[in-house]
């Protein structure tokens, strides 16, 4: 199916899946206008085959948006630049102090070998 017709056929839903695919592949990927399309559109139609007739809830994201946040925070961070932080991200300065240490125990269980594992 050539992309005219897919525009002209496919619910709206179906479009901006193919749209949202096909500009992802654009920006990951080297790659034409015509191949991102076709990947789009095969995308579109495996999600209607697949679960056509289905009420779909697509759930906001909130944990992996404030994971997102708290990743960009701890990016960022330089040691003295709490408040700075605080006001970029919409936060208080004592959730940016809470959000580098976790950022930081979570880095930290990382690199460092477990000595007490808890299957023994």
């Amino acid at each position: 199916m050539d992309n005219q017709e897919f525009s002209n056929l496919a619910p709206d839903f179906l479009l901006d899946l193919a749209r949202y695919t096909e500009s992802a592949v654009k920006q990951v990927l080297d790659t034409n206008d015509n191949t991102a399309q076709q990947v789009g559109q095969l995308v579109a139609m495996a999600i209607s085959k697949d679960w056509r007739g289905q009420s779909i809830y697509i759930p906001r994201g909130v944990s992996l948006l404030a994971y997102q946040r708290d990743l960009q925070i701890w990016r960022e961070f330089n040691g003295f630049n709490h408040a700075q932080l605080a006001k970029k991200f919409n936060v208080s300065t004592q959730w940016v102090y809470r959000i580098i240490n976790r950022m930081q125990k979570a880095e930290i269980k990382k690199i460092q070998i477990d000595l007490f594992p808890d299957d023994q």
